[in-house]
């Protein structure tokens, strides 16, 4: 039986979804470490941290925000909708 989005399921939709929250997650991770080392001297003094430390708490902060989730629906969607063309 076709779904809306041709024969992809909705188990295949979440886990796309999911792979690429956790990829742009990781990429805006990276992109606010850099500014904030590049902008904000003093940003991690206290208490200081190692550099992993420094990347799972910027990779956690942008995992989990609203815009990543927005911009990770946008791909998923478009991702879906132009694998049938």
């Amino acid at each position: 039986m076709m779904g809306i989005f041709g024969d992809l399921n909705a188990v295949s939709m979440i886990m796309m979804l999911l792979f690429i929250q956790l990829t742009v997650g990781i990429i805006r991770g990276l992109y606010r470490y850099h500014m904030i080392e590049k902008y904000q001297y003093n940003y991690y003094g206290d208490p200081p941290m190692n550099f992993l430390r420094k990347l799972a708490h910027n990779w956690l902060n942008c995992v989990f925000s609203s815009t990543t989730l927005l911009i990770s629906a946008f791909l998923t969607i478009m991702v879906f909708l132009f694998s049938n063309v």
